[in-house]
């Protein structure tokens, strides 16, 4: 959550999911909870997810707008 609060991202939509979550209410998280008890992040844009990033580091790149947005 830290990479994704320093990144300026003015249309951001955040969801965690755990344990807790419903998702039958938001089908988006589905599939995309913690593995082998670390968290993941996916990055959606256009109706898209992309490959799940296991640390800050792999978070900030695909945050990062791609030439073709910039």
């Amino acid at each position: 959550l830290e990479t994704v609060r320093g990144t300026f991202l003015p249309q951001r939509i955040v969801a965690v999911n755990d344990e807790r979550a419903d998702v039958e209410l938001m089908p988006l998280l589905d599939g995309k909870g913690p593995r082998e008890g670390k968290a993941r992040a996916f990055v959606c844009r256009n109706y898209t997810c992309g490959l799940p990033a296991d640390d800050p580091e792999a978070l900030a790149r695909q945050l990062a707008p791609s030439p073709a947005s910039a």
